[in-house]
């Protein structure tokens, strides 16, 4: 049994590398990789790290770091962990703690082994899965684009958008701060009205009564709430509030309520 010698020097003048370890570090790029294809090299190094630390657990147990490991303890372990370790790799290492009198190593240094001489898998490159099935996505998208194709002469379907309804006890939270907002700053509701009626035509669109929520500092009322308080107060559905609507906001007792038992 001999110590080995480190590669490269006079009495061991073997190359630090070999034609195929240098080769492992040869990798094509991923110019022309599909997302499939991205997405499964992706999982081929997920998969590696995996072994590796399988394998690097079995050889802390075996070792401390930075000492050596049997040759074959270290087959074992790379067995255990599902990692191919070639032959020559073993043979033509570095790391080699200790050698037989054929050279062979019989004890390895695991840890710089495991870091030089067992690099990431080589990637694959453009067409080296072969077929690959497409991301669910991308069927997705296939299928729709099929289905399309399929049938060009149906008009397309207009997508509707449902916005959120307010909850009643919302609703009457709200519609009460702002009834007591309006009470409290006007005296009269006459002057309140023709405050808010910008063009003077004797109606207030929604974004006239809107200009309450700023007056009063009420911006963070729910949309959907302010929708429906408009809604409500309403009366004829035409979009605009009158004064009569605006007086009768103000002036009739839980308002909601009757405006509710009204159908609105």
């Amino acid at each position: 049994m001999a110590f080995a010698s480190p590669r490269g020097t006079p009495r061991d003048p073997r190359p630090l590398e070999s034609p195929r370890q240098a080769a492992a570090y040869q990798r094509p790029s991923l110019n022309g990789y599909t997302e499939e294809e991205m997405v499964a090299e992706a999982r081929c190094r997920i998969e590696h790290n995996k072994q590796r630390r399988v394998m690097k657990q079995i050889l802390q147990e075996k070792a401390p770091v930075g000492s050596a490991v049997k040759t074959k303890d270290l087959m074992l372990a790379a067995k255990i962990a599902g990692m191919q370790v070639p032959p020559e790799i073993v043979a033509d290492t570095r790391h080699a703690a200790m050698v037989d009198q054929v050279g062979a190593p019989t004890h390895i240094k695991w840890r710089p082994f495991m870091q030089q001489d067992m690099p990431p898998p080589a990637l694959h490159g453009h067409g080296g899965f072969g077929e690959l099935p497409p991301l669910k996505k991308n069927s997705r998208r296939n299928s729709a684009e099929t289905l399309e194709a399929a049938a060009p002469d149906v008009a397309p379907q207009a997508t509707v958008k449902f916005k959120p309804q307010a909850k009643d006890k919302e609703v009457t939270y709200w519609f009460n701060m702002l009834v007591s907002k309006i009470k409290d700053r006007f005296t009269e509701v006459r002057r309140a009205y023709r405050i808010l009626d910008d063009d003077c035509d004797g109606f207030l669109d929604k974004n006239e009564f809107k200009k309450l929520l700023g007056m009063f500092n009420l911006e963070s009322m729910p949309d959907a709430v302010f929708d429906r308080i408009v809604q409500l107060i309403d009366g004829n559905g035409d979009g605009t509030v009158t004064f009569a609507e605006f007086a009768k906001l103000v002036d009739t007792p839980n308002a909601i309520e009757a405006f509710k038992a009204q159908g609105r």
